[in-house]
């Protein structure tokens, strides 16, 4: 059962014109900043998410800001998420392989930090979309340059992540998604040789990376996105740990914060400042 979070007036931190980028710090409360060092630089924020108020748990979460009409953030059940994802070597294979045929970190308008500066974010996997324009671009390169059920693994995971997003969207959104589709008539993911009932519906691509900080940002996504970290070497023994921290500063009165564990899903409101503590793989 989805817990709903008390409705406040979203006056939360919002970084103003003087901060070039403002990142998030997920280290533990008091401890010293992980936040790499290396993409430091004038202009630049690290804030820490224990100055926001924070939310997590095994069970759902959903918040909706005061007077709004949709939700602000969905934070889907541990368990379900866990089933339905099916984390596995062979996925796992799958997204370590669309990041090694991948040459550089997709461009963004929001900065991105790895651990390390060869750390990259692989973007647009799927369908190629450019930027305010309309139809595709073409099928992004790792369709050709994956093996093929390696591809096939990501596009199914890509539906099953789709189920767990429409099953804890209100109804009345799904309905709006669906005629949005019958009216564009937009490409979707596909696989190769796939039934359609292994396919995403609405979803046309998604990103990974691993070990990678995202900036402050407002996307022009027009629907609800979603997330999902994994612990590569995931054991039972990590089921409890909180992996990422994924904030919306805006947020509440002084900005939120979701602590998100393995295979736990967060379903967002694209056009809210968000950031992303993202720790291993992050899809």
């Amino acid at each position: 059962k989805i817990k709903m979070i008390s409705p406040q007036p979203d006056v939360g931190c919002m970084p103003d014109g003087s901060v070039a980028y403002m990142f998030i710090d997920g280290s533990k409360y008091k401890d010293k900043p992980t936040f790499p060092s290396h993409p430091r630089r004038r202009g630049m924020m690290v804030m820490s998410v224990h100055d926001m108020k924070i939310y997590g748990g095994e069970n759902g979460w959903m918040y909706q800001g005061r007077g709004k009409t949709d939700p602000d953030f969905i934070v889907c059940p541990q368990d379900f998420c866990m089933d339905m994802l099916n984390w596995c070597p062979e996925l796992r294979a799958a997204f370590h392989g669309a990041i090694d045929v991948h040459r550089e970190t997709t461009d963004r308008k929001c900065m991105i930090v790895g651990d390390e500066p060869s750390h990259i974010y692989v973007g647009n996997f799927g369908v190629v979309r450019p930027l305010g324009q309309k139809g595709i671009l073409e099928f992004s390169r790792h369709k050709k340059r994956l093996e093929v059920e390696m591809y096939n693994d990501l596009v199914r995971f890509t539906a099953r992540l789709e189920k767990i997003v429409i099953k804890y969207l209100p109804r009345y959104i799904h309905r709006f998604m669906a005629r949005a589709k019958d009216a564009v008539q937009y490409t979707s993911m596909r696989g190769i040789d796939l039934d359609s009932s292994e396919e995403p519906k609405y979803y046309s691509s998604i990103a990974c990376g691993i070990n990678l900080v995202l900036s402050m940002h407002t996307d022009i996504d027009a629907a609800f996105c979603a997330v999902v970290a994994f612990k590569l070497d995931y054991t039972q023994g990590d089921k409890e740990r909180t992996l990422v921290y994924f904030t919306f500063p805006g947020l509440g009165s002084k900005g939120m914060s979701v602590q998100m564990r393995h295979g736990q899903v967060v379903i967002f409101n694209a056009r809210q400042v968000s950031n992303g503590r993202i720790d291993l793989l992050t899809i």
